[in-house]
C-alpha cells in the first residue's frame, strides 16, 4: 500500500518556508466487498493536502476484506501518513541590510499596522474547527519605493491555513515608508509577526 501511495498520491502545492515533514491521520472503513468508505482526516491540517490524500484512496483499489468467523465485516482503519514536503515558497531578493538611517515603516506606525492586521485578519476556517492558534513571522522586502514584495514565512509550520493568510495579508499592505540611508529611500528587508488568536 505504501508504494500505491507514493506513486498515486499528488502532493499539492504547499507555500513552506522550511521542509517539514506532516502526518496525515486518515480514518476509513474497509467494506464486505473490499471498497474503502467513510475516509475521513482527523484533526485536518493544509486542506489542500487532506482532499489529495482523501482522494488517493477513494481511488485505491479494494483491499482484502476483515472477517468474523466466515463472514466479511466492514472493519475501521486509522492510518498515520508521514509525509515529505519541501520548501515551495519563493525567495526574497538578495537584499543587503546595511546600517540604514531609518528602518522600513508602515504609515501610521505600530498601532496602525496592528490596526491594519485585525481588520483585515480572516481567522482559517480549519484553525478555528481545530482549536489551533499560533504567531506568524512573515519577513518580505520593502522596495525603495514603499512596495511590499516577496513575502514568505520563517520558522516551523504551523499548518490549518495560518501561513497562507499571514502572506496573504502581508500581500494586501498599501505602500510602506522605505527604509533610508543616507537620505535616500532603499530596499531593504523588514519582518512581522502575526497573531493568531481563537475568539473567546
Amino acid at each position: 500500500m505504501g508504494l500505491w501511495i507514493n506513486y498515486h498520491l499528488k502532493i499539492p502545492y504547499i507555500p513552506l518556508r522550511n521542509d517539514t515533514t506532516v502526518t496525515v491521520n486518515v480514518h476509513f472503513t474497509v467494506q464486505p466487498d473490499g471498497k474503502l468508505t467513510d475516509i475521513t482526516i482527523q484533526q485536518p491540517g493544509f486542506r489542500n493536502l487532506d482532499k489529495a490524500v482523501i482522494d488517493a484512496f477513494t481511488a485505491m483499489p479494494t483491499w482484502k476484506p476483515g472477517y468474523l468467523g466466515e463472514r466479511a465485516v466492514p472493519v475501521r482503519f486509522s492510518l498515520p501518513l508521514a509525509l515529505h514536503l519541501g520548501n515551495t515558497l519563493r525567495k526574497p531578493y538578495d537584499v543587503p541590510t546595511p546600517e540604514v538611517t531609518t528602518m522600513p515603516q508602515f504609515n501610521g506606525g505600530g498601532k496602525a499596522l496592528a490596526y491594519f492586521i485585525r481588520k483585515n485578519l480572516k481567522y482559517p476556517a480549519e484553525a478555528r474547527a481545530a482549536g489551533i492558534a499560533g504567531a506568524i513571522t512573515v519577513e518580505f522586502t520593502v522596495l525603495y519605493n514603499g512596495v511590499v514584495a516577496n513575502a514568505f514565512t520563517t520558522g516551523n509550520a504551523v499548518g490549518y491555513g495560518l501561513e497562507e493568510e499571514a502572506i496573504r495579508i502581508v500581500e494586501k499592505m498599501p505602500r510602506w515608508k522605505p527604509a533610508v540611508l543616507d537620505g535616500k529611500p532603499i530596499t531593504a528587508k523588514h519582518k512581522i509577526l502575526i497573531r493568531f488568536e481563537l475568539p473567546k
